[in-house]
């Protein structure tokens, strides 16, 4: 939820005027709309909510549904941490997180391999996946939990499993259309994971070996 930028772009003025066009315009022809949150981004989002006056003296865990009605959660995760971790990494450095198909990836020429830097990206990582699981507990809503590998593997089963939860009775057949984004993971993010769990697990042994 860029709020600045679509506000801008949709010359809405007032948090009212932009959560009602905010739906409006992502919403499908069959009613169903949806938005990405990333827990990073939560405390902002609650801050802008709770500047409507119903729902100002919302709770933080309650607001969400307080303002949209009776949501559906999708949870999007990632087995591999450190991955993600030093994907994060690359994009802070030179500020692309997508490239379309028929772009050409971006030149990696001066991106620093940073341990601190990842770690921290790491530790964010989990702190969020803890923040959300007491989320859901609060709300008691059991999310569908999309593995960032299965969607890459098994793109087509991970889109009807999403869709039969949030109650479309429709099932794709066959193989859907190719993402139009390039896998940006390479040689040197590879290069990265390993560097950056060899220094890991040599931290954690030379702290393990000071306690004893």
């Amino acid at each position: 939820m860029h709020v600045p930028r679509w506000k801008e772009k949709w010359k809405t003025e007032g948090t009212e005027k932009y959560l009602s066009h905010l739906k409006n315009e992502t919403q499908s022809k069959n009613g169903i709309w949806g938005v990405k949150v990333m827990m990073q981004y939560f405390d902002d989002i609650y801050q802008l909510l709770s500047e409507v006056p119903e729902t100002r003296h919302v709770g933080r865990y309650e607001i969400l549904e307080e303002t949209f009605g009776e949501l559906k959660y999708v949870w999007m995760t990632r087995g591999d941490k450190a991955a993600q971790a030093v994907s994060l990494h690359k994009a802070y450095q030179n500020f692309i997180w997508t490239v379309e198909c028929d772009e050409d990836l971006p030149k990696e020429d001066e991106l620093v391999f940073d341990f601190e830097e990842i770690d921290r990206i790491y530790s964010e990582i989990e702190k969020n996946e803890i923040e959300w699981r007491a989320y859901f507990q609060a709300v008691e809503k059991q999310p569908y939990i999309v593995k960032y590998e299965d969607l890459i593997e098994n793109y087509e089963t991970v889109v009807n499993g999403v869709l039969k939860h949030i109650g479309i009775d429709f099932q794709f057949q066959g193989r859907l259309q190719d993402s139009q984004l390039r896998k940006q993971s390479n040689r040197l993010s590879e290069s990265w994971k390993q560097s950056y769990l060899k220094q890991k697990n040599q931290a954690q042994q030379f702290a393990s070996g000071q306690r004893r």
